[in-house]
């Protein structure tokens, strides 16, 4: 997967789920965000990189596993890996990424604004 579709993958899972706001700091620079909290961010440096929220227990076993997953530049290494353009990062594996970041994040959300986002989309029917 090279950059633009890395970027383009990720943003359009994120803009899918409910109650989803993508917040742009510059060019290159976004976050997507759910109730105010962030599931995932954007940034640039030799290439465009894609930051997502993951399972603690699965961060070490992500990395270890693709090549394309590295420990996330300028966050929290336990709770956030980061997306690289590599052959073994597909759109598949991008959009199950960001929708399980969306998950942790939707978990931590209080239960009245749960049943509320719960009431937007299908999403919640098939997924969760």
């Amino acid at each position: 997967m090279i950059d633009d579709e890395l970027l383009q993958v990720a943003l359009e899972t994120a803009r899918a789920l409910p109650g989803v706001e993508i917040y742009s700091f510059a060019p290159g620079f976004d976050a997507a965000r759910v109730a105010g909290k962030w599931f995932l961010n954007t940034t640039v440096r030799t290439h465009r990189l894609v930051n997502v929220k993951a399972y603690p227990a699965d961060v070490q076993l992500l990395i270890e596993q693709f090549v394309g997953i590295t420990p996330a530049y300028h966050m929290n290494k336990q709770h956030w890996i980061c997306l690289n353009p590599a052959p073994d990062v597909d759109a598949g594996l991008v959009a199950k990424l960001v929708e399980d970041a969306y998950r942790i994040v939707f978990a931590s959300l209080p239960k009245s604004k749960q049943k509320e986002l719960i009431e937007q989309k299908d999403f919640f029917d098939k997924n969760l």
